[in-house]
């Protein structure tokens, strides 16, 4: 990959605050809002807000470290005709807006409770949705003394044009090390885009070193539940020198659930992500390599992830990497790798990993891809910086990435935009939330669209 001074000659979300480009709106108690901001180049949609709003006390879980720089969560359908919004303040919520073509705006169609309220159990915490099949998958890794659950709702209609569809509770996955064993299960998730297969993070199982599980429908003649364990996946034995590695952090699924990327950030001090392969969905996964970097110690390698082209392609955030020569502390590096290079290597495309420029920054907090790789969304997410998100377009012309559109926190507050970002399959779409860190206010999400002058509809390509 190229380093951020050649792509899009220097540009610094964090020097260029003061303009406040798309400022976040201050709001008197905790909201999540959902808007749309378009891109300059390419406007066409008003911005529009969805109100989530949660009462003070409840809005607390979502300040400081609880939360830290990850941030709430949100997941986009295939053409961005869905927001999901996790919200995990208090009690949790989740909110789903739709993009209504006709007037051009995301208006909210559902809000997701925890089936048990009064938990306190972080739900929202992460989502992840399967934009084909109308699969939505919910975290509440706090539930039973942190013990953890995920919930699977499925879509009423395999329409995703369904406008009167809903999502509706099928599943309760509890966290199999069972209660009262710290494990954090549902913090991370992903569910794979064409397929009904949704993976599971328990980043602190016995005593965070880690493990994932992976889960499909349950089709038996006489099951017992809607959606049944298939796989357990432990942290790869190759190195085993420090027992917290948090495997399991960050997640990705290939659109075809063929490739499994795991993300463990404090393994061996520097961080890795193990790459796992399978044939066909019958099998269990493989696993295939384990990729490092060997540049600096302390990085979090791993922290975030994303799969592209069947797999094919793997994004890696490094957000606490000091770039410039170890000069910038915590600036944050972003790397991209071809898995089917042998040995994998940087994608030809990309010469060298993409580095934040401001110390601090966290550049990488959270990434994410379109199916083909060619739109990236980084996110910068710090207790001290004001965050951005940032969606580079890869030209052909240039053989590189280029920042096609930025959104910027509010530089008074750092309200930790770019905790979490999300990319369209299309690439068409993208999203970032914000968690305030230390006041009440800049609690948002922002949903862009570009492209949006040729939008006649849904826009998704094959897996």
């Amino acid at each position: 990959m190229r380093s951020q001074a050649d792509v899009g000659g220097g540009f610094t979300p964090q020097q260029c605050c003061p303009l406040c480009v798309g400022c976040l709106c201050c709001a008197a108690l905790v909201a999540l809002i959902v808007a749309l901001a378009a891109n300059p180049a390419a406007a066409c949609f008003d911005t529009t807000e969805l109100n989530a709003t949660t009462n003070a006390s409840e809005a607390t879980m979502m300040l400081g470290v609880v939360v830290d720089y990850a941030g709430a969560d949100v997941a986009l359908t295939c053409a961005g005709e869905q927001a999901i919004v996790g919200v995990p303040s208090g009690d949790g919520l989740v909110v789903v807006g739709r993009l209504e073509l006709a007037s051009n705006e995301y208006v909210e169609r559902q809000r997701l409770q925890p089936p048990v309220a009064n938990e306190t159990g972080m739900f929202g915490r992460a989502v992840a949705v399967d934009c084909r099949s109308g699969v939505l998958a919910v975290g509440e890794p706090m539930l039973n003394a942190s013990s953890g659950a995920t919930h699977v709702y499925e879509r009423t209609s395999d329409d995703i044009a369904d406008e009167s569809a809903t999502y509706e509770l099928v599943a309760t996955l509890a966290s199999p090390s069972g209660p009262g064993q710290v494990a954090l299960f549902g913090s991370a998730l992903s569910a794979a885009c064409a397929e009904r297969v949704v993976a599971v993070g328990a980043p602190s199982y016995q005593s965070a070193s880690g493990r994932v599980y992976v889960y499909e429908p349950d089709t038996s003649e006489n099951a017992s539940a809607a959606w049944r364990l298939v796989e357990t996946i432990e942290r790869p034995s190759d190195n085993v020198t420090a027992a917290m590695a948090e495997f399991g952090s960050a997640l990705a699924l290939s659109c075809d659930a063929r490739r499994l990327v795991i993300g463990a950030p404090l393994d061996d001090g520097g961080g890795s992500v193990a790459v796992y392969r399978r044939d066909n969905a019958s099998v269990p996964f493989a696993l295939d390599r384990v990729l490092r970097q060997s540049d600096q110690m302390d990085a979090h390698f791993g922290r975030s992830v994303a799969l592209a082209r069947r797999g094919r392609i793997v994004t890696v955030g490094a957000p606490l990497y000091d770039s410039l020569n170890a000069s910038l502390v915590d600036a944050g590096r972003v790397y991209q790798y071809d898995l089917d290079a042998e040995p994998p290597s940087d994608d030809e495309r990309l010469a060298a990993p993409l580095e934040g420029t401001v110390g601090g920054a966290r550049f990488g907090a959270d990434v994410a891809t379109s199916g083909d790789a060619r739109s990236l969304v980084v996110g910068s997410a710090s207790p001290t910086e004001p965050g951005s998100a940032m969606r580079f377009d890869y030209v052909e012309s240039s053989a590189m990435y280029v920042v096609s559109t930025a959104a910027f926190g509010e530089a008074r507050d750092p309200g930790l935009l770019g905790g979490a970002v999300a990319s369209s399959f299309g690439g068409r779409e993208f999203a970032s939330t914000s968690s305030a860190n230390t006041t009440l206010d800049a609690n948002s999400t922002r949903v862009g669209v570009v492209d949006c002058w040729q939008r006649q509809g849904s826009y998704c390509p094959d897996c």
